[in-house]
């Protein structure tokens, strides 16, 4: 999730990303106003119009007791839009103190099937709008990678790309993309993943082949304390088990790319005379 401020932040974080799924306004929002921001978001220029959710406080009615009222008829003739409020029962069920039964579902699931409509709070509808973001997100990845490695500068996308790794669906198209890109943090990244030992192999493997990808595309781009570090643990896991640390095919991708690149030194001279 993304917490702004100010309603034109929020105007501007919905716009960035053509997946936002959800946008939960306070009813006193101010620069701009919660109406005028509802209405500049419906206003997307990219992806589908989000729903929103309007957050009333339970005591912005006292002492005026006019305010919901007025907030419900302003946000009337908009669509995706729904007034919520912040009490217990609108996450959590109501209990009969007497009984301990259920007396009243959470209001949650209904207040965004209003907003959003009744796929939002179905499960198999979440799913496939899931799969279908991630296959975006996918293509993403991959077409921003051979962008990369015809010469285009993407290395903005950086961050996205270390996000996406902790999600199992893109971690392939995550790690390739980090290894056209020559950024330290992305070869941190790399590096830190192909030596996982509770990665599952097929992702490790990958993560093995972005890393040597990295390096023979960028050279060694690690700081020398990581590179001890890292041999420091092979090192240790060596004589604790032999033959079964990870740490050994990092070690192998850096001895390969300093042997590819380091100079040929010439033969000495002779020391004797050669007439």
């Amino acid at each position: 999730p993304v917490r702004v401020s100010t309603g034109r932040e929020a105007i501007f974080a919905a716009r960035e990303r053509a997946d936002t799924v959800l946008v939960l306004l306070a009813a006193r929002l101010a620069t701009p106003s919660a109406l005028e921001t509802v209405q500049l978001l419906q206003q997307q220029g990219v992806g589908d119009v989000p729903p929103v959710l309007v957050v009333v406080d339970p005591l912005d009615d006292d002492g005026r007791g006019c305010f919901l009222t007025q907030t419900i008829m302003k946000f009337g003739d908009l669509h995706r839009v729904a007034i919520i409020d912040r009490l217990d029962s609108l996450f959590q069920p109501v209990v009969d103190e007497v009984t301990g039964d259920v007396a009243l579902l959470p209001r949650l699931p209904d207040m965004l099937a209003q907003a959003a409509g009744p796929q939002a709070v179905d499960p198999a509808s979440r799913e496939a709008a899931r799969l279908t973001r991630l296959g975006r997100a996918s293509e993403a990845f991959t077409l921003l990678a051979e962008l990369s490695r015809r010469g285009w500068d993407v290395r903005p996308v950086t961050t996205t790309a270390l996000a996406a790794v902790t999600t199992a669906e893109l971690y392939a198209p995550a790690v390739a993309l980090l290894a056209t890109l020559g950024r330290p943090e992305a070869q941190e990244a790399l590096a830190a993943e192909a030596e996982r030992s509770d990665l599952a192999p097929p992702l490790r493997a990958a993560a093995l082949a972005a890393f040597s990808t990295s390096v023979e595309r960028h050279g060694v781009l690690l700081t020398c304390g990581h590179v001890r570090a890292v041999a420091t643990r092979y090192t240790l896991a060596s004589e604790a088990s032999p033959g079964t640390s990870v740490t050994g095919d990092i070690l192998q991708v850096l001895a390969t790319a300093d042997r590819k690149h380091r100079a040929v030194r010439p033969d000495a001279p002779h020391t004797r005379p050669t007439r």
